[in-house]
């Protein structure tokens, strides 16, 4: 049986009207996600607060005190260029409290909400933060911050993030030449400017070959498997659970399971 001519569609214009089909819908989705959020905020009376009126000329963001061996070997070297900064973390309990610098203002900004309201009127020059979804969610860009920077914390695909995860920064600190790649790719496919890039490696990565370099040779040992997956649906204890870690035993070597910090909140089952 033969299609009417008007009904037909050729390839090139049927994937066209896909790509417009599914980028309109994942507008819609990220606007609701967004007046939901704001919606929860203003219910909660939540409250914009102003964390400095002076301009601040660094400031670095943790959304949570395990990412502090991140922005530790960063703290360390501003300290010992004697570079003035501001370090805001939405942990009370945060290591960073524990390191008594002279150049670095610590500063608990309150959980959730409470953090991403004080952010939002931030006053700084720069904005140094591993957080991702910057202006996608509760945490939006200050009128008053001049430039963000987005710090990735693994070596790996920079595209991974949710999407939008990376579009609203502007400047990326990469560990590979291959990332830069990925982020023009995602920039060509977006339509958005570039974003200034510099090939930085993995700072605390240096901090930890430093560590090893120090112990000297590990003493004899059996063979062991570390397995520290990343969570949500894609990671390996959501995917293949159990049947994945029998797998390890049965090599017969010594398995040692570490799940991701953000599992304990989001995948306690």
């Amino acid at each position: 049986m033969l299609m009417p001519a008007f009904l037909y569609i050729d390839p090139g214009t049927g994937g066209m009207l896909f790509t417009i089909i599914f980028a309109a819908l994942g507008t819609v989705y990220y606007l609701v996600q967004a007046l939901s959020v704001k919606l929860k905020f203003m219910i909660s009376g939540g409250k914009a607060e102003s964390i400095s009126e002076e301009k601040i000329p660094i400031a670095i963001f943790s959304d949570h005190k395990r990412y502090f061996n991140i922005f530790e070997p960063i703290c360390d070297e501003l300290e010992r260029r004697g570079q003035k900064a501001s370090f805001l973390t939405a942990s009370e309990d945060d290591p960073i409290f524990e390191k008594n610098y002279k150049n670095i203002d610590c500063v608990y900004l309150g959980e959730g909400n409470k953090a991403f309201s004080k952010l939002n009127l931030l006053n700084a020059t720069m904005v140094l933060s591993t957080t991702p979804s910057l202006d996608v969610f509760q945490w939006k860009r200050s009128k008053d911050v001049n430039y963000y920077v987005h710090i990735p914390h693994a070596p790996d695909d920079i595209t991974k993030y949710r999407m939008f995860g990376i579009d609203s920064y502007d400047a990326l600190l990469l560990s590979g030449a291959y990332q830069i790649d990925q982020v023009r790719e995602l920039e060509h496919l977006r339509g958005i400017p570039e974003k200034e890039t510099a090939l930085v490696g993995i700072p605390y990565m240096d901090e930890m070959k430093k560590r090893l370099e120090k112990e000297g040779a590990a003493a004899e040992h059996d063979r062991t498997v570390l397995l520290a997956p990343s969570w949500g649906e894609s990671g390996i204890l959501s995917k293949y659970g159990e049947k994945f870690i029998d797998a390890l035993i049965a090599t017969g070597y010594h398995v040692i399971v570490r799940p991701h910090p953000q599992s304990f909140a989001s995948e306690k089952e």
